[in-house]
């Protein structure tokens, strides 16, 4: 999207990645010229948005636990591999980068992962896999609220 020349924030690769770059005007041009382009851009930015109120409300509202429990199944949503024992994430981030994230400490994050995995809703599996055993419990965790009838 067409931006300010100057930024408050910046980006790094979790992992290899390639950066396709272009003026933002010629794409909003062939976006113009193509509904499907506009239908994809519009899905895009509705998800995008449904994570920033999610992001804001789970740093403004929520629990450690609720936050952990938050973060792992958006995280599923993303990466995750269903498998027959649940959904495995391979997570991109260190527990640090999680803690900074979700604005808590490494020990609150390891704390927090130790007490799902005591409870059967975890496994860990070595330094940045994770295997969801029981999303749905996992769901009542996290603090959502109900939809109003």
């Amino acid at each position: 999207m067409p931006a300010r020349l100057h930024h408050s924030y910046s980006i790094c690769a979790l992992r290899d990645a390639t950066l396709l770059s272009f003026p933002g005007e010629r794409f909003l041009d062939i976006a113009r010229e193509n509904a499907g382009v506009i239908g994809r851009l519009f899905a895009a930015s509705s998800t995008s948005l449904l994570r920033c109120r999610e992001k804001t409300v789970t740093l403004g509202r929520k629990s450690a636990s609720e936050r952990i429990a938050s973060f792992l199944l958006a995280m599923a949503e993303r990466i995750g591999t269903p498998v027959e024992r649940g959904i495995s994430l391979d997570l991109p981030m260190s527990r640090r980068d999680i803690a900074d994230s979700l604005g808590l400490t490494i020990e609150t994050v390891s704390r927090q992962l130790t007490l799902l995995r005591e409870q059967s809703l975890i496994e860990t599996v070595g330094r940045s896999g994770i295997l969801l055993l029981d999303p749905n419990r996992l769901e009542d965790c996290a603090g959502y609220l109900s939809a109003a009838a």
